[in-house]
Order: C-alpha cells, then sequence, then structure tokens
C-alpha cells in the first residue's frame, strides 16, 4: 500500500483529469507499477488529504519508488498546461524492506 496526497502549488486551479503514475526501480531498470487517474477538481494552493492505492504484482527486489503526476517532469508527455513542469515527479528515495 502506497499512501500520497496531490497539491496544487501554481495560480489556476485545476479542473482536468490528471494521470498518476507510480513507478518502482528493479533489477532491471524502471517499470510502472500502477496507474490512476484523479478526477477531482484541485483549487490553487491545495494539497488534499492522504489517499492509498494497493499494488499487486510489484517485481522484486524493488530498490525505489515515485510518482509522476501529468506525465511526469516531461512536458511533451502532460496533457495539463503548466506554469512549472519540473515539478511534477516525487522520489521517495530507497526505503523499501524485503
Amino acid at each position: 500500500t502506497i499512501w500520497y496526497t496531490v497539491g496544487n502549488q501554481v495560480y489556476n486551479d485545476v479542473e482536468d483529469d490528471v494521470v498518476i503514475d507510480f513507478w518502482g526501480e528493479t533489477a532491471t531498470g524502471p517499470q510502472l507499477l500502477s496507474s490512476m487517474t484523479w478526477t477531482s477538481d484541485l483549487a490553487q494552493g491545495v494539497q488534499t488529504a492522504s489517499e492509498s492505492i494497493e499494488l499487486t504484482g510489484v517485481p522484486t527486489p524493488l530498490y525505489d519508488i515515485w510518482i509522476a503526476i501529468d506525465g511526469g517532469d516531461d512536458s511533451s508527455a502532460g496533457i495539463i498546461d503548466e506554469c512549472y513542469e519540473d515539478n511534477n515527479v516525487d522520489e521517495w528515495g530507497a526505503f523499501i524492506c524485503p
């Protein structure tokens, strides 16, 4: 289970659906673990309450996990036109226990 929050740090409300991808670093490289669509509006300057997602079929060993919202830091992969396209990834570090 992964717990996460979603925040809107810009000057406009987000009213579009946003794809959230959960990635893991495996022995063979980065692997998409799960993906979901955020369908709730998010007002400017707001951070959501904690949400959770249950990941199944996670490969082992798993060395790291990160979350990428709206295509991550690649502006060509996102749907929402943002002022700052380089703050859409959060790497949680190598905290994974075997």
